[in-house]
């Protein structure tokens, strides 16, 4: 194989991969949107596979989604993104980004294909930490991985992968695209393991961008990953899967946040009665659902509720209080939405 490299011969795998290896794991779902839902789309221009670009991120997924593209027969070349250096921080060292990057240059080495090296630090600083830490002082609870998939991963990198010779990008992520047979904008679908269904983190992405996406483990369980990557010999097929924000490691996240975000000690407030149960280290430092963590008091209470302007936090006694459960929810602006 030429260009970016990648062992051109295809070495069996069991029956149950056999439908991954065809093509991309298309399958017929009527009951979706009219179309084909698949990890995505495997016809190219010219009725060649094409080349792909695939962003590695050191664990077991992104190897694995490497490993099929390249199995089904597509040129395949790793990019690595770095969004985050923690060596710039006090005490630094929280992020994984070093090892990680070691790990994707073992797994490229190993399937024969290049790495290169991608920075995007100044980007993900204004379009996605500015404004995760914006929010949190407003008293929301933002997730930074939605904005870092619609402006980084699914723009800047995907622009980078074409620019780079890519005729698609693709990621490890569980979910699927759809595209219907009567036309019209890309779909996404949940992926079939619904302990791993990452569509959510998706749903900020454009229809356009998903034009020149694959999500190879679409059709796959996290078992599946796990025992392609065992069989492989991957460096990466027992490595933990990563949980929770890169930029935050396994530090407290309330001292974490406590650096960007000013904390000013405040009330709680219990919604029964409206009474002072004591004080709080800080709003962002609380989000709805989470135990408080009040000493002093006979039973757990949990935050129900934030009010910026009083600087209050109020909770309720027990974790089944109605308190903690709606009946509506009030959604901004959603580009994408998945179905089964």
């Amino acid at each position: 194989m030429m260009g970016h490299g990648g062992r051109g011969l295809v070495r069996p795998f069991k029956r149950v991969f056999a439908h991954v290896l065809k093509g991309d794991g298309a399958a017929w779902d009527p009951t979706s949107c009219g179309g084909f839902a698949s990890s995505g789309f495997s016809t190219l221009s010219q009725g060649r596979r094409g080349v792909v670009a695939v962003g590695m991120s050191g664990g077991v997924d992104s190897s694995v989604a490497a490993l099929l593209l390249q199995r089904q027969g597509y040129e395949v070349f790793g990019v690595y993104m770095r969004n985050w250096d923690s060596r710039d921080e006090a005490g630094g060292g929280h992020c994984t980004a070093d090892q990680d990057y070691e790990d994707s240059q073992r797994v490229c080495k190993h399937l024969g294909i290049k790495l290169h090296h991608l920075d995007y630090q100044k980007q993900y600083w204004t379009q996605v930490f500015e404004t995760f830490t914006q929010k949190f002082a407003m008293g929301l609870t933002p997730n930074p991985d939605l904005a870092c998939n619609q402006h980084i991963k699914f723009d800047a990198l995907l622009e980078n992968a074409l620019q780079m010779g890519a005729d698609k990008l693709a990621t490890g992520h569980y979910a699927r695209l759809c595209q219907p047979q009567s036309g019209g904008p890309v779909q996404l679908l949940r992926g079939i393991d619904e302990n791993k269904d990452q569509s959510y983190f998706l749903a900020n992405v454009g229809a356009d961008a998903f034009e020149k996406v694959l999500f190879p483990l679409g059709t796959l369980t996290k078992a599946d990953v796990r025992n392609l990557a065992v069989s492989e010999g991957l460096v990466t097929a027992t490595k933990r899967s990563s949980a929770g924000i890169c930029f935050v490691g396994r530090r407290d996240f309330r001292d974490f946040i406590s650096e960007y975000v000013e904390m000013k000690p405040g009330p709680f407030v219990c919604v029964d009665g409206n009474s002072h149960l004591g004080t709080h280290t800080g709003i962002a430092a609380y989000t709805h659902g989470q135990r408080a963590g009040i000493s002093g008091v006979p039973k757990p209470f949990y935050v129900v509720g934030k009010n910026v302007e009083n600087n209050t936090v109020f909770v309720a006694p027990g974790a089944d209080h109605p308190a903690l459960f709606c009946t509506s929810a009030v959604a901004g602006t959603v580009r994408n939405s998945s179905c089964v």
